[in-house]
């Protein structure tokens, strides 16, 4: 009645090389979070009086990451067309 299609493979689905780069860019934002850096904001001050501290780095974030996005579309163009012109 119904034909219900075969699903495929998870090696099908995913591929190795996009699940690395997922992988490595949350690593990236990790690693960059832990970072000690950029300015502290004071936050509003609470029932006990005190203000709670933040640090400010997405300012940081963003230029680490656009820096590193360059560098890997540069990469990344590169292998592609040594890839095309060997072909």
């Amino acid at each position: 009645m119904f034909h219900i299609p075969a699903l495929p493979s998870w090696s099908e689905l995913l591929d190795p090389n996009a699940v690395l780069i997922y992988v490595g860019w949350f690593v990236w934002q990790l690693l960059l979070a832990a970072l000690p850096a950029g300015t502290i904001a004071y936050g509003l001050p609470l029932k006990s009086g005190k203000q709670l501290q933040y640090r400010c780095n997405g300012e940081l974030h963003f230029r680490c990451s656009f820096i590193m996005n360059c560098q890997e579309f540069e990469i990344l163009t590169a292998i592609t067309f040594t890839d095309l012109s060997s072909d």
